[in-house]
């Protein structure tokens, strides 16, 4: 399904790079499943909407190494949420 496709792309792209420091967590629901496949960058609390695979890159891009949200893809109505960790 797309969501598994979603979660291996994140899996082998982060894993391409290096960036070993990055965990992947998976979830039957996140609460919003009409946007799903859907992913959230902690601490950051932001939420990505509708995802398919070629999104996966121009998150790891922008807002994993950049720290610059991909605002197209973010779910915008709870967006943006702060965490303490």
């Amino acid at each position: 399904d797309e969501a598994f496709a979603v979660k291996k792309k994140f899996f082998n792209d982060l894993n391409e790079r290096g960036m070993d420091d990055v965990k992947i967590s998976t979830v039957r629901s996140m609460g919003y499943d009409d946007h799903s496949p859907a992913a959230v960058v902690y601490p950051d609390g932001v939420w990505y909407e509708n995802l398919d695979t070629s999104d996966v890159p121009d998150i790891i891009d922008e807002h994993l190494i950049e720290d610059s949200p991909v605002e197209r893809l973010t779910l915008n109505q709870i967006y943006p949420m702060t965490f303490d960790m």
